[in-house]
């Protein structure tokens, strides 16, 4: 190039980031959260709970039918080429509901599951994003104890199997503590003003509770000891010794009946009676559920029951509970790595090769055999720094000898060993890999 001719400029292209909230989760991270979701389908199917899958975006009118026409500053909500406002699901309830009540149909009682993505335009922070899955159960068309008690028996399960031990179910009836705060003196209209403030307590703490009580008139100093009493048999012990009305008396006769449940299924030992549980004012109907992890700073998982909604998007009367588990939250938690199938990879040592390596590898896929070969004509050696890269954990060589002979070199990669195996061996090998 002489130097009169111009010099041509290379544009830069754009490194464009994630948005706010949201995240990308690579290979190995998308692994464990894939076996974290298989875990939980495979629980919920074993309770005989059934797949439902609905879309992703909703129209707005039926998320605030559920939550308010406030809504709109905490989700994202928009209009559409067509100028329909919609929104990005929130959370999978106000979907379910919107089946039910449109296919009247359905076997009742319904049971169904739904794992997925939600979205949430809050301020990110610890254990915090706008795009996060939830993994729920529910139960609609009982109003039995018994769906509730499956409803915790079915997330303590996954729990376990998820390795958690040290997780506590947090139960309260919302019924019962109204009808308790009506007995204390406290007036209707202030009853849902009081629950809005102990709500705050793990947030803003006890002290700033009881302050937040006395500015709306409310005796906190007296309230929040009595709330706050824990151990199952006191609380029950003392709900005995008030002068509850009908409602009341039920209500602690279904708390009563879900601990002895919970006993008798062996759960019991994860449930712990919490007065101060409020979760969702306007939507939860009774007895509501959250799932804390020591130290974890926040919830896991929760839930309750729900009688009115379906019938507020236009279905009939309709008893439901269930409850949803924060798999973003878990899967940041998570005590132990899964256990996944080996990830066996065919290296060809020359081109001539390579059919054969394709059809070796979709043979022994068949088996079940986690598979992987080279698409991109590398040579040996940068073939089995790939594998080793990609955490394949044993690499099968093959070249014109080992097909002629039908003998092939199978390497360990963490052991950096090699063995013979005949095709017989090989295939039974893998068998047990899988």
């Amino acid at each position: 190039m002489s130097s009169d001719e111009p010099k041509v400029r290379t544009k830069k292209a754009k490194q464009f980031q994630v948005l706010k909230g949201m995240r990308d989760l690579l290979p190995a991270e998308a692994a464990r959260f894939q076996w974290m979701v298989e875990t939980c389908r495979t629980v919920y199917e074993r309770f005989g709970f059934q797949p439902l899958q609905t879309p992703a975006m909703e129209p707005f009118e039926l998320l605030a039918a559920k939550s308010g026409e406030a809504v709109r500053d905490e989700i994202y909500a928009f209009k559409d080429k067509g100028d329909r406002e919609i929104a990005l699901r929130f959370e999978l309830t106000a979907s379910l509901a919107r089946v039910v009540a449109n296919n009247p149909n359905l076997p009742k009682p319904f049971k169904r599951f739904q794992i997925g993505p939600v979205w949430r335009y809050s301020n990110p922070q610890s254990l915090r994003w706008r795009e996060f899955w939830q993994a729920d159960v529910d139960t609609v068309g009982s109003d039995s104890v018994l769906a509730d008690v499956e409803c915790l028996q079915v997330a303590a399960e996954c729990m376990k199997e998820l390795g958690f031990d040290d997780f506590k179910i947090r139960v309260n009836n919302r019924k019962l503590i109204e009808d308790f705060m009506l007995l204390k003196g406290i007036s209707k209209d202030s009853i849902i003003d009081a629950f809005r403030s102990i709500d705050k307590l793990e947030k803003i703490g006890e002290a700033s509770v009881v302050a937040e009580l006395s500015q709306k008139g409310i005796d906190g100093e007296k309230l929040m000891p009595i709330l706050k009493l824990k151990g199952n048999s006191k609380i029950l012990t003392m709900f005995d010794n008030e002068k509850l009305s009908e409602d009341g008396k039920k209500c602690i006769s279904e708390l009563r009946e879900l601990l002895e449940l919970a006993r008798q299924l062996g759960i019991d030992k994860w449930l712990e009676v919490d007065l101060c549980l409020m979760r969702g004012l306007d939507y939860y109907t009774g007895l509501v559920y959250e799932i804390a992890l020591q130290g974890a700073g926040v919830s896991v998982g929760g839930g309750g029951r729900f009688n009115r909604l379906v019938a507020d998007l236009g279905g009939p009367e309709m008893p439901a509970t269930g409850i949803s588990l924060g798999l973003d939250r878990l899967f940041e938690l998570l005590p132990r790595s899964p256990t996944l199938k080996p990830l066996v990879y065919i290296a060809a040592v020359s081109d001539s090769v390579r059919v054969q390596v394709a059809k070796l590898a979709q043979q022994l896929r068949v088996t079940g055999c986690r598979c992987a070969t080279d698409v991109a004509g590398k040579n040996l050696t940068k073939q089995l720094t790939y594998a080793d890269n990609i955490g394949a954990e044993y690499a099968i060589i093959i070249g014109e000898r080992e097909l002629s002979s039908g003998i092939f070199k199978v390497r360990d990669m963490t052991a950096k060993t090699e063995t013979e195996k005949n095709m017989n061996e090989l295939e039974l090998w893998v068998k047990t890999l899988a």
